[in-house]
């Protein structure tokens, strides 16, 4: 039976061969449209592929190349993607928060070498187009508010491992030094002694300003790109043992409030500190608010440590022939 009729051998089967033949043609059609329908659902799409597992940035030598393709395989039960004629930049935001930055060698958090922390290696950035909006963008990303320098030839010493940058063009705007264009990650043709650096104006220094000695003085702090007193108040014994010990001028040492008021005029940046035992250097010791103007000129301090060195002064009177030796002791 085809469609209802029956089909005798003496019979006329001319209309009911024809009638058989768009049976037939009309299962054809709808069984190429099923078969249609199903390769539609499991397509194949040809999408970009990034070589690093953390997007390279946009406007990069590397992201302006052709891309390696990766084939996807799309959900039968999901309508065929649309994909751009063009290969994305490869930006995640994802994988960029694994990444670390930190400088290191400069003396504190906020200046020395560029390293980035990337697959549990730090390595370095080459020093190839560094410059002070690339700088910024560190500085930033590290809350060490601007840029005062942009260092190469590894101004703060070699790193190790790997180069992670090189051909560095921020605009100075980035949030992340990861995000500037580059000439791709990982790809460079540098050494370490290009490994480039930063100097950032919340970089901290401490210093003793004296003529006489390496270790009694005037206290100073760098703050804000500038050298500026510490004031003395109160600055106990426990602050005074961690500023000695930070300098490498021993475990102690004493506040001198006898001495003559110094000339010129600077900043005087902080009072009101008071460390603790467990401090291991001034930054993280409680204090007043830093100012411009924290105290008068007669409140700057000024320690002398019990490690300070014996200065020498030698003479020759050529009259007498006689050679004077004279040592001058620490206060």
């Amino acid at each position: 039976f085809l469609g209802g009729s029956k089909i005798t051998a003496d019979g006329d089967c001319s209309h009911e061969i024809k009638r058989c033949l768009l049976l037939v043609r009309k299962a054809m059609t709808n069984l190429d449209s099923i078969l249609k329908s199903r390769d539609i659902g499991n397509q194949t799409q040809v999408l970009p592929q990034c070589n690093d597992s953390v997007s390279e940035p946009a406007g990069s030598a590397a992201s302006e190349e052709s891309a390696p393709t990766a084939q996807v395989r799309v959900p039968q039960d999901r309508r065929p993607f649309s994909f751009p004629r063009s290969p994305p930049h490869c930006l995640s935001s994802l994988s960029s928060d694994s990444r670390q930055l930190r400088l290191v060698d400069g003396g504190g958090p906020c200046a020395g070498r560029v390293e980035i922390l990337e697959q549990g290696s730090w390595g370095t950035i080459c020093d190839d187009g560094w410059d002070l909006d690339d700088a910024r963008v560190v500085c930033r990303q590290l809350g060490c508010g601007d840029a005062l320098n942009a260092t190469g030839s590894a101004h703060f010493g070699a790193g190790s491992g790997p180069i992670w940058m090189d051909d560095l063009n921020c605009t100075g705007n980035e949030s992340h030094v990861w995000r500037c264009p580059s000439r791709g990650w990982g790809r460079h043709d540098c050494r370490h002694k290009e490994d480039a650096g930063v100097v950032c104006s919340e970089f901290l220094a401490l210093r003793m300003v004296s003529e006489d000695h390496q270790c009694a003085g005037w206290l100073e702090v760098f703050y804000s790109a500038t050298w500026g007193s510490v004031c003395c108040s109160p600055t106990d014994d426990i602050t005074v043992s961690v500023v000695c010990r930070q300098l490498g001028c021993g475990d102690s040492g004493t506040l001198d409030t006898f001495v003559a008021l110094r000339e010129g005029s600077r900043p005087w940046w902080v009072d009101g500190l008071q460390c603790r035992k467990t401090d291991t250097s001034l930054w993280p010791c409680p204090s007043n608010p830093w100012k411009y103007i924290s105290c008068s000129p007669k409140e700057e301090a000024y320690i002398s440590c019990a490690g300070d060195l014996l200065s020498v002064s030698v003479s020759v009177s050529t009259l007498k022939d006689v050679v004077r030796v004279i040592l001058c002791f620490p206060i």
